[in-house]
């Protein structure tokens, strides 16, 4: 089996995001900052768009209320 690694802009990455898609986020010290940055700043890349997190509370930023209105974030806590 033959991997394919592709590096692409985190601006392409958020670009390709589709409506509704699930998406995994990973929380703590692996948060994409700079991905919820992007998706924050242009809050149409993300209509639907639903991220299964395990953000921390009072360590991640995961500003949920800074995304379109229709996005949702469902987190998991241990």
């Amino acid at each position: 089996m033959r991997r394919v690694t592709r590096f692409v802009s985190i601006a392409a990455l958020a670009d390709a995001l589709q409506p509704g898609e699930r998406v995994f986020m990973p929380g703590s010290a692996g948060e994409p900052a700079a991905l919820l940055a992007e998706l924050a700043a242009c809050p149409e890349r993300s209509p639907g768009l639903r991220i299964l997190s395990t953000s921390v509370p009072g360590i991640n930023r995961a500003a949920i209320g800074e995304l379109d209105l229709t996005a949702m974030m469902i987190g998991l806590l241990m």
